[in-house]
């Protein structure tokens, strides 16, 4: 492994949130492109400027939860978390994962960080 990469509690820790943070785009992103929406769109569903869209799925602006779940629940999505056991978890990083999805009972999106978080339809949704 390259020696740039200095693995500590405080890197841990932030490459923990910024997996987090990159899980939350890019379901914002997927949402938004199964829908055909478009930033423009998105943003004034929800009733802001499309420069703040544009902030919030760049990580230039800081994006709470209750705007993540706004911006899902514009699409007509919602989001399901699920508990990862980092002690349980191989202590390896690997930042060259590809998305896939696993064919369950309820469909599990893998972001290109590893993250496991289930996307839920609201059916009601156009």
């Amino acid at each position: 492994m390259s020696t740039w990469y200095k693995r500590t509690e405080q890197t841990d820790a932030l490459l923990a949130e910024e997996r987090v943070v990159l899980g939350a785009t890019e379901l914002i992103a997927d949402a938004m492109q199964r829908r055909g929406a478009t930033q423009q769109e998105l943003a004034r569903r929800i009733g802001v400027s499309p420069s703040e869209v544009s902030q919030r799925l760049s990580g230039r602006r800081n994006m709470s939860l209750r705007k993540f779940a706004a911006m899902l629940h514009a699409l007509g999505f919602g989001v399901e978390g699920r508990l990862v056991d980092r002690q349980a978890v191989s202590a390896s990083v690997s930042l060259n994962h590809t998305r896939s999805v696993v064919p369950t009972r309820s469909p599990i999106t893998y972001t290109r960080t590893g993250v496991p978080i289930i996307v839920v339809t609201d059916s009601r949704a156009s």
